[in-house]
């Protein structure tokens, strides 16, 4: 089939298998775990128990200091607060990077707590602190959580929370690259 039940498109996958019975060219049906190929059998029934691809396209996030529209997997979104620079660090409301790599954002009004939460990492931040908790979800009974050192605190300005915004892209898996030159953030996860 062209497309899994998530409905992302998975044709023309070129796979590596590791088992060299499989013949290049057969149509395969392709057993997904996590976005990602966990085993193949072939319409002739023979089957690869190692096949890896990851079939999620790059999130591509592209943002201009000072500037409200970011650029989205090549499309112009409007965020309704512009990243500034406070300290030497980047600093964006979260919510909206976070989001477009999939994670999910919640404030926590009492305790002055934002939580990032994605299917592999947890983030934790209070207002002014130094400190970020993190959670790394290996498995159900396996996370480590640690305390890991802010560049800059968060901090609240204009009721939207400002969170360093190379520190949480890239705790949720992204690459994050700066170009002095025109100003502008490139966040990329594959």
């Amino acid at each position: 089939n062209q497309e899994n039940q998530s409905g992302k498109s998975v044709e023309n996958v070129k796979l590596s298998i590791s088992d060299e019975n499989l013949e290049s060219g057969d149509n395969y049906l392709l057993f997904v775990k996590d976005d990602a190929i966990i085993s193949a059998v072939s319409e002739n029934d023979v089957k690869a128990e190692k096949a890896s691809k990851d079939i999620t396209p790059p999130t591509v996030i592209v943002l201009t200091i000072g500037d409200v529209n970011a650029i989205v997997n090549g499309e112009t979104v409007t965020n309704d607060v512009a990243p500034k620079i406070v300290n030497d660090r980047t600093m964006l409301p979260i919510r909206f990077v976070a989001e477009n790599l999939g994670a999910k954002v919640y404030w926590d009004e009492y305790l002055q707590r934002v939580s990032i939460k994605s299917r592999k990492t947890d983030i934790s931040v209070e207002i002014g602190k130094k400190t970020a908790e993190v959670t790394e979800k290996i498995a159900v009974y396996n996370q480590k959580t640690e305390d890991v050192e802010l560049d800059s605190p968060a901090f609240v300005e204009n009721d939207r929370t400002y969170l360093p915004l190379r520190f949480v892209a890239e705790k949720l898996g992204a690459d994050v690259q700066w170009d002095d030159a025109t100003q502008t953030i490139t966040i990329t996860k594959k």
